[in-house]
């Protein structure tokens, strides 16, 4: 007999405004943990030597300025794993956040 499937992640999505924006990276300054940025020009990741020494609000700056098309940040925030995806849409920042599973 086949498997249950697993319940599907926890998924939350919005569009910031710039001041939303602030907000977001006060939020993940102040509660989140093992923050990583990985910038994404197209479908593929940005070479590395372009994205080395990259904080959150430096990675925002490269995707306001059009240097890429997008970029992840994966986070510990309350002993959970999460994957927030921000892309520039023409009403401000599209902000989709997933709950990664345990492991």
């Amino acid at each position: 007999m086949a498997e249950p499937a697993a319940p599907a992640p926890e998924l939350f999505e919005t569009v910031l405004q710039p001041d939303e924006i602030d907000a977001y990276l006060a939020d993940l300054a102040a509660c989140a943990e093992d923050v990583t940025v990985t910038l994404r020009h197209g479908r593929l990741p940005l070479p590395q030597a372009d994205a080395r020494h990259l904080d959150l609000p430096a990675a925002i700056r490269r995707l306001r300025d059009g240097e890429a098309t997008g970029m992840q940040v994966r986070y510990r925030f309350d002993h959970l794993a999460w994957c927030d995806t921000l892309t520039l849409v023409p009403q401000g920042m599209r902000l989709v956040r997933l709950a990664l599973p345990p492991g």
